[in-house]
């Protein structure tokens, strides 16, 4: 009597958990970063027969719980990851570069436009060089030419110190990400200390780990107990359950964003992160070289020939434009 009361509650107290799991795996069904659960069950260890009794055969004890498996693909991590660093580190320069694009204005309104109209003003001066309208104009010519390419090296200064701000903003939600990790490892291993499956807290660090391959391309690793430890390049950002902080700076002068451990020693960063500190160690100078490369030009050009010119005065060897770059 006992023994088929005990069968029955097992299967109630089975089903039960089967059926809270499945509500679960409802709830979470649009939880970004959730894996689905399923509960594992086996039949119990089965009491022996009567001692001496013919064919009596083992008892059946009813059902048990073994397990609740989180339905997880490692292999799509890795591959996933892969892909987020590429995309946060691309992301950072796209961006940024979009905005470089455009720091010369639309051909129809931005320094293409002023420059044709400062020729223009040539031209007109060259047919009437002594109009005080016409000269007047040249130099309001010239002058909108240099703002325009002055307005352009300020804004690829402004460029860098946007992304510098970026990184710092970065390099703080990594930070926190990388306590959480610590946090959520600490969770993982006191959880199956005690033979529990600890599949949210997996999935919240899974999600916590997914951001920082974006935001820095870290590398993980993890060990038989669980727990996983994160680097940035060779140095830890998370070992066990205590996490490294990252500081983020700039270099004196350029204002280029840095990453460093407290140490002071540079962190090997990629992903959004990198992304923003490549652009502006190697995109914004090649665009910032371009630019001052066209101003020299522009200047070393208009000079050289006004200077062979004549001015009201007498006076020769005048220069037009004055200063070394666009700003």
């Amino acid at each position: 009597m006992f023994s088929t009361l005990n069968i029955g509650a097992s299967a109630l107290f089975a089903t039960q958990r089967a059926v809270e799991t499945a509500s679960h795996n409802i709830a979470n069904a649009t939880v970004d970063g959730y894996s689905r659960q399923r509960v594992e069950m086996t039949s119990a260890t089965p009491s022996p027969g009567t001692l001496g009794a013919r064919s009596d055969g083992m008892r059946g004890n009813g059902v048990v719980v073994t397990d609740v498996t989180r339905l997880h693909d490692q292999l799509a991590d890795v591959a996933v990851r892969s892909e987020l660093t590429a995309d946060g580190y691309a992301e950072a320069r796209s961006t940024t570069l979009d905005r470089a694009q455009s720091v010369l204005g639309p051909v129809w309104d931005g320094a293409p436009a002023k420059l044709d109209a400062l020729f223009a003003s040539f031209n007109n001066l060259a047919n009437n060089p002594t109009d005080p309208a016409a000269r007047d104009a040249v130099l309001s010519a010239g002058q909108e030419v240099s703002r325009s390419l002055n307005d352009a090296s300020q804004q690829l200064s402004d460029l860098t110190s946007a992304s510098a701000s970026k990184v710092s903003g970065d390099v703080d939600r990594l930070n926190q990400l990388t306590a959480q990790v610590a946090k959520l490892n600490q969770g993982v291993i006191d959880a199956r200390a005690s033979g529990q499956a600890p599949n949210d807290l997996l999935d919240s660090r899974d999600r916590a780990i997914d951001e920082l391959h974006k935001l820095a391309g870290v590398t993980i690793h993890e060990n038989a107990l669980g727990v996983i430890d994160v680097y940035a390049g060779t140095k830890s950002l998370v070992r066990d359950n205590e996490s490294f902080a990252l500081q983020a700076g700039q270099t004196p002068g350029t204002g280029v964003p840095t990453v460093a451990f407290a140490d002071g020693s540079s962190a090997s960063i990629g992903g959004e992160i990198g992304g923003y500190i490549a652009v502006t160690t190697i995109d914004l100078p090649a665009v910032r070289a371009s630019l001052d490369a066209v101003a020299r030009g522009l200047a070393t050009a208009v000079n050289a020939q006004h200077s062979v010119g004549t001015g009201l005065d007498g006076s020769t060897g005048n220069a037009f434009f004055s200063g070394t770059d666009a700003a």
